[in-house]
C-alpha cells in the first residue's frame, strides 16, 4: 500500500517515480520503523523469512537493516536470476517457469490491495508444449501475456546472456555486515537449483 508508481521490479532494485532510489533494504527499514511507530504493544524486535522471491527480499532486507531485525530466514532464496535461479538455468531460458510466475506477477499503481485470492492462469490446453508451440515466438509469447504486456518478461528476453544486467543484479556480493541472526533454508531440488541458498 506504499505510495508511487513501481515502474521497475528488478532483483535488485526497485525503482519508483520518485526523486530518490528506494531499493529493498531501504524500504525494509522504512517498514519496520513505521511498525514500531504505529503498532502498540511490541517488544522493539522483530523476525522477518520469506520463501523464494520472498526468500530474497528478507536477504535484501537485512543490508544496513534497522536494529530491530533481529533475526531472518531467506528460504530457497533467489540470489542471481541468471546463473541458477528462475530467470535462466546457466544460460538456459526457463520460459513455462518465467510465463507461468509472470502472468500474474505485473507491475501495478500504488496503493492497491490486489486480488484476496489468487487465480492461476488459464492456459486453456493441456499439452504445455502444444500452448507454446502455438504462440510462437518470443514476441508473440510476450504479447500473450496481455496489455500492457509486461516488463519483466521483455528484460529476460532482451538479455539473454550473463552480461552486466544480471551481474549487478546478483545479491550474494552485498551479503556483508549482516547484524541480524540468519537461518538460511534451502534442498538439495529446490527450483532454485539451491544456488540461492548456498550464495547466501
Amino acid at each position: 500500500m506504499s505510495e508511487g508508481n513501481f515502474i521497475e521490479m528488478t532483483p535488485h532494485k526497485v525503482v519508483k517515480n520518485s526523486t530518490a532510489d528506494v531499493d529493498e533494504s531501504t524500504d525494509m527499514y522504512d517498514t519496520v520503523q513505521w511498525l514500531l511507530d504505529h503498532v502498540p504493544g511490541h517488544n522493539g524486535r522483530l523476525g522477518i523469512w520469506g520463501i523464494s522471491y520472498p526468500g530474497f527480499y528478507t536477504s535484501a532486507s537485512i543490508i544496513d537493516s534497522h536494529p530491530a531485525i533481529k533475526a531472518a530466514s531467506p528460504q530457497a532464496p533467489i540470489a542471481d536470476m541468471y546463473m541458477g535461479d528462475d530467470s535462466y538455468h546457466g544460460g538456459a531460458f526457463m520460459l513455462p517457469h518465467n510465463y507461468s510466475f509472470l502472468t500474474f506477477f505485473k507491475s501495478q499503481d500504488n496503493p492497491t490491495e490486489g486480488p484476496k485470492v489468487f487465480v492461476p492462469h488459464d492456459y486453456n490446453n493441456s499439452n504445455g508444449y502444444d500452448y507454446f508451440l502455438k504462440l510462437g515466438n518470443l514476441s508473440n509469447i510476450a504479447k500473450s501475456l496481455g496489455k500492457p504486456g509486461n516488463p519483466m518478461f521483455d528484460i529476460m528476453v532482451e538479455h539473454p546472456r550473463y552480461d552486466d544486467y544480471w551481474k549487478s543484479r546478483n545479491i550474494a556480493p552485498h551479503l556483508k555486515g549482516i547484524k541480524a541472526a540468519v537461518l538460511t533454508v534451502g534442498g538439495w531440488f529446490d527450483a532454485e537449483d539451491l544456488q540461492g541458498a548456498l550464495s547466501t
